[in-house]
């Protein structure tokens, strides 16, 4: 062998050599999870699976005298006539090996060349093609080559000459699975194929706990998922796995299908067998979680009693006992999902309905004549007949979902998809002299050489067809005997073997033969006879993809295969929206999965599908994935593809637990108002509104799960903060309440991010009046920035409130519009289809706090006033939608009478736009103590506000509560949390988890608390 290093005996990884890398996807290359286990399986370009032998012979250019080569494969049963490639090394840009591995049915071939010549060493008898996993060792040692199947008894060759010690591998090429060729392309799995030069790796992993799977250099992608994975322990690569999908019918789970997932489509689960059970990896139970309204429905009078039933293959229908014997009662069907009146009955103050069935009502039509006759001319679908009955699995047949349809894959032997053709022609034996076959399929491309049957009638034990149709590489033929000879009739060009569903027609009439692929142009070929009109089927039996032998099994997917007699079925189903799925009669077992299955309408029949199993990265999903499954073991959910997006069909759902303490924020004073904003790659920040003037105003940033003091920024009595951008630039306002010296004019300012810096710096000044609040918002494409002016000198609180606009020529701030205002204290814009909201919160007219707040629409370029609630001292407006279902609440602060009588627990107060009167309507009102903010967030499905409670007349310390939506109740509290003079609250979200943040107007501490979740 030559000299060398210490490395060039180490195991020499082949198979890791051509996979993607970083966990990427690649063309013809997919991870696959089959029988406990995962494997490569190539269908691509061979060039794309090899790598020149340089790369491993480094030192020494000639291949080892002494090795062994391990390898680990499934792969189903073979034809006889078949052989496929593990790996060959090829010598420049010959086809001929100087080295490689090679499978034929129940043979393994060693194949080599040294000496002069080109030996092939078979073992006979190795039985690897069994569709299970099995460990091979190659071992050569001088003369004797020694094969080693799952650590078993070890079969030896002896041969004359030994190994060569000078093969050269300059110039050769490592090809994996393949001899370069499409022909030969491995069509099973490979899990490990490792070199290791110097000797027989045997001992190194027999005996085994597992001899089918033993492991020299597994690569780590192929390692096992866990079984319970978590947030550390996930999978660094996407994979496929199989999956069966069954409406509550549990799969067999052995150890041959350790690592297969079952999704249960009744119970809502996704399951994985550990080869002895299905673990429960992801289940959605059903839990009451809250009651909302969903209809009224007006009866014929009072109603003393309901009867709701279902009459199979009708519907579900509902009897209502009126009391008004004049009206009657009535029946109404569930329809759309809602009742519908469906019939009126003539009643006499009913009391109650009672719905029975006595036996069964059997309905026989004695027009049986006619039945038959029409039955006759309809499609007769030759696939539903070797298909298996009440979903049950059978041998040799699986139901694959694959870009976005559902087709049969057949491997088992051909009798089992055979049927007699007296079944079909009962009253006549001749086959139709007109008629059409209708094929949907999908098969991936054929080597040069191969062809495969579609179907095929045969007479008697003969192997000749009376007629077929089979596919080769670009072409379609069609067998046909007649006239005391055989044809095939050939259409070139069709390009059906392209890994995508096509549907075919092939429509015989007199002379001609038509074929039409997806709804194209037909393709027609006139002949001088025209097609028998005697052809006798007495006796023979229908082969479904194959013709009774091993050899030419259709290995693609089948969707569709149908007769119909007399006519060109081409007119039935074209156009059609999708030709290449045009179905004239598919098997209910194929049918789409509705994409929330209901326990009224399930998959009859389990099947299979392909899933993508990732760590949160989402794979592709476009039409070719329409129908894919993909398990996110991050978010712990299962989602289908519909063709654009990935639609949830089952994920666990974060559920609020409990509130705790995570940090307490010291600031430089009082804090009136916390800003939340996430600024793109540099982080997430806060900033604080402080009371002192002299201490200005913080900024923090989020580091290690923490807010850290940032920067410093001088304010004057801060009130608000608002973050915003207008293009690519990042501002941040404050709302100043106080001026730097007495006797000035106060002023609010505007900070621009600087990228340079990475701090805010002073970008532009805003005369303001005792301002409270900063609203940021955009109208068709266009910047404003709403100020709300509380106060001007000691008294008067009507005053205007301003809306700026942005100069993109100045690249300033100027005034757009100004609204009277009446001790403005919050703006709140929202945006309802395409109408833009701005509600103002006014607090106080200089007597009294019992005044209206305004709600703006915007209408010819300005802000309107649309509708004026009361309000009690409103301080903030917070607009929140649930489903179609639009809010918004006022938290209010004191009800303050021109009496002079002040209240500050009081209701603060939730409305509901009112799609009838399109108006704001009370819909919930809620106890609190001067009430200053209100902040709406979700957690999982749930959502939920908290109040921020100030004072109660005689103490700060109170408790602020977090409110649940409860459909049809409204908002109830969940949890009340201790708060000291609470003046706002902000929820965000960071790596970590959720959190909600909480200042305090009475003293100079906020708290960050954490929402702990199950």
């Amino acid at each position: 062998m030559g000299s060398g290093s210490a490395t060039d005996l180490l195991p020499l990884d082949l198979l890791s050599r051509v996979l993607p890398v970083s966990g990427r996807a690649r063309d013809g290359i997919r991870m696959v999870q089959s029988r406990g286990a995962r494997g490569f399986q190539f269908s691509g370009s061979p060039q794309l699976f090899s790598f020149p032998a340089s790369q491993l012979f480094i030192n020494c250019n000639f291949f080892p005298a002494e090795f062994s080569i391990v390898v680990t494969l499934k792969i189903p049963q073979m034809a006889p006539e078949k052989s496929e490639y593990i790996f060959t090394l090829l010598e420049g840009d010959s086809d001929e090996p100087l080295l490689g591995l090679r499978l034929s049915q129940n043979k393994f071939h060693f194949l080599q060349k040294g000496h002069g010549s080109r030996k092939r060493i078979t073992f006979k008898a190795v039985g690897l093609d069994d569709n299970r996993w099995h460990t091979v060792v190659l071992a050569v040692t001088g003369c004797y080559t020694i094969l080693t199947v799952d650590c078993g008894t070890p079969l030896e060759l002896e041969l004359e000459i030994p190994f060569p010690d000078n093969l050269d591998t300059t110039g050769s090429t490592f090809f994996i699975a393949s001899r370069r060729r499409w022909n030969g392309l491995f069509s099973g799995l490979i899990r490990q194929l490792v070199l290791l030069p110097g000797s027989d790796a045997t001992s190194q992993i027999c005996p085994s706990s597992e001899p089918r799977l033993s492991a020299l250099s597994v690569p780590q992608a192929l390692l096992h998922l866990p079984i319970k994975p978590s947030s550390t322990d996930l999978p660094l690569h996407p994979y496929e796995a199989e999956v069966r999908v069954t409406a509550g019918m549990s799969p067999p789970c052995g150890h041959s299908e350790e690592g297969h997932l079952w999704f249960n489509t009744l119970k809502r689960g996704l399951f994985l067998c550990d080869g002895i059970v299905w673990l429960t990896m992801l289940q959605v139970k059903e839990k009451l979680d809250y009651v909302e309204d969903h209809q009224d429905l007006f009866t014929n009078s009072e109603t003393f009693d309901i009867e709701v039933f279902h009459i199979p293959s009708v519907g579900l229908f509902m009897a209502t006992a009126n009391r008004d014997s004049n009206l009657g009662s009535g029946i109404y069907k569930w329809t759309d999902g809602r009742f519908e009146r469906y019939q009126n009955i003539s009643t006499y103050d009913a009391q109650a309905w009672q719905y029975f069935t006595v036996g069964k009502k059997v309905c026989v039509d004695y027009q049986q004549n006619v039945i038959l006759l029409l039955y006759n001319l309809l499609p007769l679908d030759l696939l539903s007949r070797v298909l298996p009955v009440s979903g049950r699995a059978r041998d040799g047949i699986r139901m694959v979902q694959s870009r976005g349809a559902r087709g049969f894959q057949f491997s088992g032997s051909p009798q089992l998809f055979s049927f007699p053709a007296s079944q079909l022609f009962i009253n006549c034996n001749f086959f139709p002299a007109e008629f059409s076959i209708v094929v949907t399929l999908k098969i991936p491309q054929m080597a040069p050489e191969k062809s495969e049957y579609i179907f095929t009638l045969l007479e008697g034990d003969s192997d000749e067809p009376l007629l077929g149709l089979r596919l080769s590489q670009n072409k379609f033929h069609f067998l046909q005997k007649g006239h005391g000879s055989r044809k095939r009739i050939t259409f070139k060009a069709v390009g059906l073997d392209d890994n995508r569903w096509h549907t075919v027609v092939l429509a015989v009439t007199g002379c001609y033969t038509i074929l039409t692929v997806d709804c194209g142009t037909p393709l027609e070929l006139v002949f001088e006879r025209s097609f028998p009109d005697d052809l006798d089927t007495t006796g023979s039996t229908f082969f479904i993809a194959s013709r009774r032998r091993w050899n030419g099994l259709f290995s693609g997917l089948m969707r569709q295969l149908v007769l119909l007699p007399g006519s060109d079925a081409t007119s039935q189903i074209c156009p059609s929206s999708e030709p290449q799925l045009s179905a004239l009669s598919v098997p209910p077992a194929l049918l789409h999965l509705p994409i929330k299955p209901s326990s009224t309408d399930l998959p009859l029949h389990p099947y299979e599908a392909e899933v993508r199993v990732t760590a949160g990265m989402s794979p592709p999903c476009g039409h070719s994935e329409e129908g894919h499954l993909w398990f996110n073991t991050l978010k712990r959910g299962l989602f289908l593809c519909d063709g654009i997006v990935w639609l949830t069909m089952l994920q666990v759902k974060e559920k609020l637990d409990y509130v705790e303490d995570h940090q307490d924020l010291f600031t430089n004073s009082e804090t009136f108002d916390i800003e939340v904003f996430h600024i793109p790659s540099v982080g997430l920040f806060m900033a604080t509104a402080n009371r002192d003037s002299n201490l200005g105003s913080g900024i923090y940033k989020w580091t290690d799960g923490r807010f850290e003091r940032y920067q410093n920024i001088s304010t004057y009595d801060a009130q608000a903060w608002q973050y915003f951008t207008v293009g690519k630039k990042k501002f941040l306002v404050v709302a100043n309440c106080r001026s730097k010296d007495a006797g000035n004019q106060e002023q609010s300012v505007i900070y621009k991010w600087s990228s340079r810096k990475l701090k805010f710096i002073h970008y532009q000044t805003l005369i303001t009046h005792s301002a409270r609040d900063w609203e940021a918002f955009s109208i068709q494409d266009e910047t404003f920035l709403a100020v709300a002016n509380h106060r001007q000198g000691g008294r008067n609180h009507n005053i205007d409130s301003v809306i700026y606009k942005w100069n993109p020529v100045a690249q300033f701030f100027e005034v757009n519009q100004t609204i009277p205002t009446t001790g403005a204290y919050d703006w709140e814009f929202f945006t309802i289809g395409p109408y833009y909201f701005l509600a103002v919160a006014n607090t106080f007219n200089g007597r009294s706090t019992v005044i209206d707040s305004t709600i703006y629409i915007w209408l010819g370029g300005m802000f309107q006033p649309y509708q004026s609630i009361t309000t009690f001292g409103a301080i903030d407006w917070e607009m929140f939608q649930i489903e179609n279902r639009v809010f918004l609440a006022v938290a209010n602060s004191q009800m303050l009478t021109e009496e002079g009588k002040i209240l500050y627990s009081i209701n603060s107060t939730i409305y509901e736009l009112s799609m009838t009167s399109q108006t704001f309507i009370k819909f919930q009102e809620i106890e609190t103590n001067s009430a200053l903010d209100w902040e709406y967030f979700t957690v999982g499905d749930d959502k939920f506000l908290v109040v921020a409670n100030s004072y109660d007349g005689n103490s700060y310390s109170l408790n602020s509560v977090i409110y649940r939506w409860q459909g049809y109740e409204g908002f109830i509290p969940v949890h009340r949390l201790s708060t000291n003079g609470c003046r706002d609250w902000e929820y965000f979200n960071t790596t970590d988890g959720s959190y909600l943040i909480y200042s305090s107007a009475r003293a100079a501490l906020s708290k960050v608390l954490k929402l702990r979740t199950i």
